[in-house]
Protein backbone atom coordinates (compact mmCIF):
# COMPACT_ATOMS: atom_id res chain seq x y z
CA UNK A 1 0.00 0.00 0.00
CA UNK A 2 1.63 3.31 -1.06
CA UNK A 3 -0.17 5.46 1.28
CA UNK A 4 2.39 6.46 4.14
CA UNK A 5 1.16 7.27 7.83
CA UNK A 6 1.32 10.66 9.32
CA UNK A 7 4.38 9.40 11.45
CA UNK A 8 6.20 7.97 8.06
CA UNK A 9 5.55 11.50 6.46
CA UNK A 10 7.09 13.50 9.47
CA UNK A 11 10.35 11.04 8.73
CA UNK A 12 10.21 12.22 5.09
CA UNK A 13 9.54 15.58 6.24
CA UNK A 14 13.18 15.73 7.93
CA UNK A 15 14.79 14.83 5.29
CA UNK A 16 14.62 18.38 3.02
CA UNK A 17 16.28 21.60 3.63
CA UNK A 18 14.37 24.26 2.48
CA UNK A 19 15.00 27.52 2.62
CA UNK A 20 13.04 29.46 5.33
CA UNK A 21 12.63 32.67 6.93
CA UNK A 22 10.28 33.52 10.29
CA UNK A 23 10.48 36.95 11.74
CA UNK A 24 14.02 37.85 9.68
CA UNK A 25 15.93 34.92 10.71
CA UNK A 26 16.65 31.76 9.11
CA UNK A 27 15.13 28.38 10.05
CA UNK A 28 17.53 25.41 10.79
CA UNK A 29 15.70 22.84 11.15
CA UNK A 30 11.63 22.67 10.29
CA UNK A 31 10.60 19.46 12.31
CA UNK A 32 12.62 21.02 15.03
CA UNK A 33 10.98 24.30 14.97
CA UNK A 34 8.09 24.38 17.27
CA UNK A 35 6.46 27.28 15.43
CA UNK A 36 5.50 24.40 12.90
CA UNK A 37 4.42 22.08 15.24
CA UNK A 38 0.87 22.59 14.36
CA UNK A 39 0.74 22.47 10.55
CA UNK A 40 3.23 19.49 10.70
CA UNK A 41 0.74 17.61 12.94
CA UNK A 42 -1.99 18.56 10.64
CA UNK A 43 -0.73 17.24 7.56
CA UNK A 44 0.51 14.11 9.70
CA UNK A 45 -3.37 13.61 10.65
CA UNK A 46 -4.36 13.92 7.08
CA UNK A 47 -2.00 10.97 5.89
CA UNK A 48 -3.46 9.01 9.27
CA UNK A 49 -6.95 9.99 8.11
CA UNK A 50 -6.93 7.56 5.47
CA UNK A 51 -6.58 4.83 7.95
CA UNK A 52 -9.11 5.89 10.08
CA UNK A 53 -11.81 2.79 10.72
CA UNK A 54 -14.94 5.15 9.58
CA UNK A 55 -13.71 7.12 6.72
CA UNK A 56 -10.82 4.94 4.94
CA UNK A 57 -13.65 3.63 2.63
CA UNK A 58 -14.24 7.39 0.89
CA UNK A 59 -10.77 8.63 2.25
CA UNK A 60 -8.70 5.63 -0.10
CA UNK A 61 -9.33 5.01 -3.48
CA UNK A 62 -7.70 2.71 -6.21
CA UNK A 63 -6.45 5.51 -8.43
CA UNK A 64 -6.74 3.76 -12.52
CA UNK A 65 -3.65 5.54 -13.47
CA UNK A 66 -1.50 3.65 -11.16
CA UNK A 67 -4.13 0.90 -10.10
CA UNK A 68 -3.18 1.41 -6.66
CA UNK A 69 -4.90 3.16 -3.32
CA UNK A 70 -4.28 6.58 -2.88
CA UNK A 71 -5.66 9.21 -0.87
CA UNK A 72 -8.96 10.56 -2.44
CA UNK A 73 -8.22 14.18 -0.70
CA UNK A 74 -4.31 14.99 -1.91
CA UNK A 75 -3.48 12.39 -5.03
CA UNK A 76 -7.07 11.03 -6.66
CA UNK A 77 -8.39 13.23 -10.35
CA UNK A 78 -12.21 13.49 -9.73
CA UNK A 79 -13.00 12.07 -13.23
CA UNK A 80 -16.84 11.19 -12.57
CA UNK A 81 -19.48 13.10 -10.20
CA UNK A 82 -19.39 10.27 -7.25
CA UNK A 83 -15.23 11.03 -6.82
CA UNK A 84 -16.76 15.24 -6.84
CA UNK A 85 -19.29 14.25 -4.42
CA UNK A 86 -17.84 11.74 -2.30
CA UNK A 87 -15.05 15.04 -1.93
CA UNK A 88 -17.32 17.69 -0.71
CA UNK A 89 -18.62 14.73 1.84
CA UNK A 90 -14.75 14.45 3.17
CA UNK A 91 -14.16 17.56 2.99
CA UNK A 92 -17.18 18.75 5.01
CA UNK A 93 -16.13 16.40 7.64
CA UNK A 94 -12.43 16.70 7.60
CA UNK A 95 -12.90 20.71 8.12
CA UNK A 96 -14.99 19.85 10.86
CA UNK A 97 -12.72 17.80 12.84
CA UNK A 98 -9.11 18.83 11.32
CA UNK A 99 -9.25 22.61 9.82
CA UNK A 100 -8.03 22.11 6.42
CA UNK A 101 -9.30 19.44 3.59
CA UNK A 102 -6.17 19.79 1.38
CA UNK A 103 -6.10 21.26 -2.15
CA UNK A 104 -3.65 18.58 -3.86
CA UNK A 105 -6.71 16.50 -5.32
CA UNK A 106 -8.63 19.64 -7.08
CA UNK A 107 -4.90 21.06 -8.69
CA UNK A 108 -4.52 17.94 -10.53
CA UNK A 109 -8.07 17.99 -11.36
CA UNK A 110 -8.02 21.11 -12.80
CA UNK A 111 -4.02 20.65 -14.66
CA UNK A 112 -5.17 17.62 -15.85
CA UNK A 113 -7.98 18.83 -18.10
CA UNK A 114 -5.71 22.06 -18.90
CA UNK A 115 -2.70 20.72 -19.65
CA UNK A 116 -4.75 18.11 -21.72
CA UNK A 117 -6.62 20.62 -23.85
CA UNK A 118 -3.59 22.65 -24.32
CA UNK A 119 -2.02 19.58 -25.65
CA UNK A 120 -5.21 18.90 -28.57
CA UNK A 121 -4.92 22.78 -29.66
CA UNK A 122 -1.26 23.33 -30.01
CA UNK A 123 0.12 19.53 -30.53
CA UNK A 124 2.21 20.08 -27.27
CA UNK A 125 3.47 16.93 -24.85
CA UNK A 126 2.20 19.10 -21.69
CA UNK A 127 0.03 16.30 -20.26
CA UNK A 128 2.09 13.40 -20.77
CA UNK A 129 4.68 15.28 -18.85
CA UNK A 130 1.99 16.21 -16.09
CA UNK A 131 0.59 12.54 -16.39
CA UNK A 132 3.73 11.00 -15.69
CA UNK A 133 4.27 13.37 -12.77
CA UNK A 134 0.82 13.08 -11.28
CA UNK A 135 1.54 8.65 -10.96
CA UNK A 136 5.39 9.56 -9.40
CA UNK A 137 3.27 11.73 -6.32
CA UNK A 138 0.52 8.84 -6.48
CA UNK A 139 3.00 6.21 -5.84
CA UNK A 140 4.99 7.67 -3.30
CA UNK A 141 1.73 9.52 -1.42
CA UNK A 142 3.08 13.05 -1.45
CA UNK A 143 1.67 16.23 -0.59
CA UNK A 144 1.48 19.73 -1.69
CA UNK A 145 0.98 23.56 -1.19
CA UNK A 146 -0.75 25.20 -3.70
CA UNK A 147 0.91 28.76 -4.44
CA UNK A 148 -1.77 30.38 -6.37
CA UNK A 149 -2.43 34.05 -4.89
CA UNK A 150 -0.31 37.06 -6.71
CA UNK A 151 1.18 39.94 -4.98
CA UNK A 152 -0.90 42.28 -6.61
CA UNK A 153 1.13 45.24 -7.24
CA UNK A 154 -0.57 47.76 -8.99
CA UNK A 155 -4.24 46.14 -8.95
CA UNK A 156 -5.20 48.39 -11.64
CA UNK A 157 -2.72 46.62 -14.41
CA UNK A 158 -2.09 43.71 -16.12
CA UNK A 159 1.28 41.51 -14.77
CA UNK A 160 2.42 42.47 -18.61
CA UNK A 161 1.74 46.94 -18.03
CA UNK A 162 3.57 46.68 -14.47
CA UNK A 163 7.72 47.00 -14.86
CA UNK A 164 8.97 45.73 -12.14
CA UNK A 165 5.70 43.20 -11.17
CA UNK A 166 6.54 41.45 -8.21
CA UNK A 167 4.63 37.95 -9.40
CA UNK A 168 6.25 34.48 -10.89
CA UNK A 169 6.99 35.53 -14.79
CA UNK A 170 8.96 33.42 -17.42
CA UNK A 171 12.39 34.78 -17.95
CA UNK A 172 14.28 32.11 -19.39
CA UNK A 173 13.47 29.31 -22.01
CA UNK A 174 16.25 27.04 -23.35
CA UNK A 175 16.16 23.44 -24.28
CA UNK A 176 16.09 22.26 -20.39
CA UNK A 177 12.98 24.10 -19.94
CA UNK A 178 12.06 27.52 -18.26
CA UNK A 179 13.44 29.89 -15.72
CA UNK A 180 11.48 31.78 -13.77
CA UNK A 181 11.85 34.16 -11.36
CA UNK A 182 9.36 36.06 -8.92
CA UNK A 183 7.05 36.19 -5.49
CA UNK A 184 4.10 33.67 -4.82
CA UNK A 185 1.66 33.74 -2.05
CA UNK A 186 1.69 30.00 -0.88
CA UNK A 187 -0.81 28.50 1.51
CA UNK A 188 0.19 28.57 5.23
CA UNK A 189 1.50 24.89 5.00
CA UNK A 190 4.21 25.37 2.69
CA UNK A 191 7.68 24.87 4.37
CA UNK A 192 5.98 21.17 5.59
CA UNK A 193 4.96 19.59 2.51
CA UNK A 194 7.10 18.01 -0.17
CA UNK A 195 6.10 20.17 -3.34
CA UNK A 196 5.29 23.94 -4.40
CA UNK A 197 2.43 24.02 -6.68
CA UNK A 198 2.46 27.56 -8.86
CA UNK A 199 -0.39 28.67 -10.86
CA UNK A 200 -1.91 31.91 -11.98
CA UNK A 201 -4.40 33.86 -10.29
CA UNK A 202 -6.27 35.49 -13.06
CA UNK A 203 -7.08 35.39 -16.33
CA UNK A 204 -3.83 36.05 -18.49
CA UNK A 205 -4.07 37.72 -22.33
CA UNK A 206 -1.85 37.66 -24.95
CA UNK A 207 0.44 40.06 -23.68
CA UNK A 208 0.89 38.55 -20.08
CA UNK A 209 2.07 35.29 -21.87
CA UNK A 210 5.14 35.35 -19.74
CA UNK A 211 2.82 35.20 -16.51
CA UNK A 212 1.26 32.28 -17.21
CA UNK A 213 2.29 29.35 -16.04
CA UNK A 214 2.05 26.49 -13.75
CA UNK A 215 4.49 23.85 -12.43
CA UNK A 216 5.53 22.01 -9.24
CA UNK A 217 8.59 22.32 -7.41
CA UNK A 218 10.15 20.60 -4.61
CA UNK A 219 9.97 22.49 -1.54
CA UNK A 220 14.62 22.40 -1.19
CA UNK A 221 14.56 23.13 -5.08
CA UNK A 222 18.01 25.67 -5.09
CA UNK A 223 16.49 29.26 -5.97
CA UNK A 224 13.14 28.84 -4.08
CA UNK A 225 12.60 30.84 -0.64
CA UNK A 226 10.08 30.72 1.56
CA UNK A 227 9.26 33.73 3.76
CA UNK A 228 6.63 32.59 6.47
CA UNK A 229 4.81 33.10 9.85
CA UNK A 230 4.75 31.08 12.71
CA UNK A 231 1.44 28.80 12.87
CA UNK A 232 -0.71 28.48 15.83
CA UNK A 233 1.18 26.71 18.97
CA UNK A 234 0.69 26.70 23.01
CA UNK A 235 2.65 29.60 23.41
CA UNK A 236 -1.06 31.24 22.44
CA UNK A 237 -3.51 28.27 23.13
CA UNK A 238 -5.35 30.73 24.92
CA UNK A 239 -6.28 32.65 21.80
CA UNK A 240 -9.33 29.79 20.88
CA UNK A 241 -10.28 31.68 17.46
CA UNK A 242 -6.35 32.56 16.02
CA UNK A 243 -5.29 29.26 17.50
CA UNK A 244 -8.03 26.20 16.76
CA UNK A 245 -5.33 23.69 16.71
CA UNK A 246 -3.95 23.81 20.23
CA UNK A 247 -5.23 20.19 21.14
CA UNK A 248 -3.81 18.03 18.33
CA UNK A 249 -1.13 15.68 19.63
CA UNK A 250 2.80 16.23 19.87
CA UNK A 251 5.15 15.71 17.04
CA UNK A 252 6.61 11.88 18.35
Amino acid sequence: MAIKTGQEYIERLKKYTPTVYMDGEKVDTICDDPRFASTIALIAKNHDFAFDADQKDLAVVTSPQVNEPVRRLTNHIQATMEDSIIKVELTRDITNRRICAWCGSNTFSLLWAVTWEIDQKYKTEYHQRFKNFHEYTQRNDLDYSWGMMDPKGNRRLRPSQQNPYPGVRIVKRDAKGITVSGCKLHTSYGPCTDYLVVVPCRAMTEDDKDFAVAFYVPIDAPGVTMITKATPNREYADLTMQCPLTGVSELK
